[in-house]
């Protein structure tokens, strides 16, 4: 393996353009329009690109203890986390503060929406006490627990963090 791909900014860099430009993709229609954008418009944004920096993160990590680099999967872990708790934090103050958007297509588009809107809600629920077990015992050095643990976690957070795009996706550009 060439001694680029050794070193920990190769992929960190990747997962920062690649996050930087589906930024900047989601955020071109909000910021191309003549009026100001409102708080309104930019918090589902704001939302979507935490969900997606915490899942590039993920991914990251993933990589990162397949090649065996242990210090760097904990931290691309705890800022996945990190990321993640930022985008509950600010969902449930949007959600308390402007209610939730409807969805208003119909016919197959709508149950397409809605089987993926339930599946997403209940693995998102289930999903934050698994990665906070999953972090405690990695944490506490606890890893014969932690592997199994983690094999689970990860394709369901990854689950919830493609589906979370997909339903902004749906809600906000369809």
């Amino acid at each position: 393996m060439s001694s680029s791909l050794k070193s920990p900014i190769v992929p960190i860099l990747m997962t920062v353009a690649l996050g930087s430009a589906v930024i900047l993709f989601l955020s071109w229609p909000i910021f191309s329009r003549p009026a100001a954008p409102s708080l309104q418009d930019v918090l589902p944004l704001l939302n979507t690109s935490l969900i997606l920096i915490s899942g590039a993160c993920l991914v990251l990590g993933r990589f990162f203890i397949a090649q065996g680099r242990v210090i760097y999967h904990k931290r691309s872990m705890i800022t996945a986390a990190l990321f993640a708790a930022l985008f509950l934090v600010f969902y449930v103050t949007r959600w308390a503060v402007f209610g939730a958007k409807a969805f208003t297509a119909a016919g197959w588009i709508k149950a397409f929406y809605l089987g993926i809107l339930i599946s997403h809600t209940f693995l998102a629920i289930a999903i934050v006490p698994l990665v906070l077990i999953t972090l405690r015992r990695a944490l506490n050095g606890d890893f014969v627990k932690h592997r199994p643990i983690a094999r689970l976690t990860f394709p369901l957070w990854l689950y919830v963090v493609l589906t979370g795009w997909a339903i902004y996706w749906m809600l906000y550009r369809l």
